[in-house]
């Protein structure tokens, strides 16, 4: 992001961690909730004017073993690395839309069974997204 920085980009990120000092940053973010996503982003969009690009590349893992992991591990990994993916894109799409921009979904190769699912469930998504808005010319 640094180059793209240097050249002039006007980049605002939002994490779930604090923002350090002094960066456009929007901190302390749950992007699990669709809502506080929705305010984050258009908050994003209107200290930055507009939003070109979206990039989700958030996500996390577990080194459990499945025989030690219950369900509610493997949900915590899909609202970790699905859903907060697929409610910052549902969030800035109106906003991509009238700037004619893109999303790009970071998907790892999850060394963890439990990322792993989510991340699978993310390149399914985003392979769907891509289809569906092909014929309106945006780029996922």
């Amino acid at each position: 992001m640094r180059p793209r920085a240097a050249q002039g980009a006007d980049i605002v990120t939002i994490d779930h961690a604090p923002a350090p000092a002094g960066a456009r940053a929007f901190g302390g973010v749950d992007l699990s909730d669709a809502d506080a996503a929705q305010r984050a982003i258009d908050a994003a969009a209107s200290a930055a004017g507009r939003i070109d690009a979206l990039l989700n590349i958030a996500g996390g893992f577990s080194w459990a073993k499945t025989a030690d992991a219950g369900a509610d591990l493997y949900a915590r990994m899909q609202a970790r690395n699905l859903i907060t993916a697929l409610n910052a894109s549902r969030a800035a799409l109106a906003h991509l839309i009238a700037s004619g921009g893109a999303i790009v979904n970071v998907v790892g190769a999850a060394g963890a069974l439990k990322a792993g699912a989510g991340m699978g469930a993310l390149r399914r998504l985003q392979s769907g997204r891509a289809q569906a808005y092909r014929g309106d010319g945006r780029r996922i």
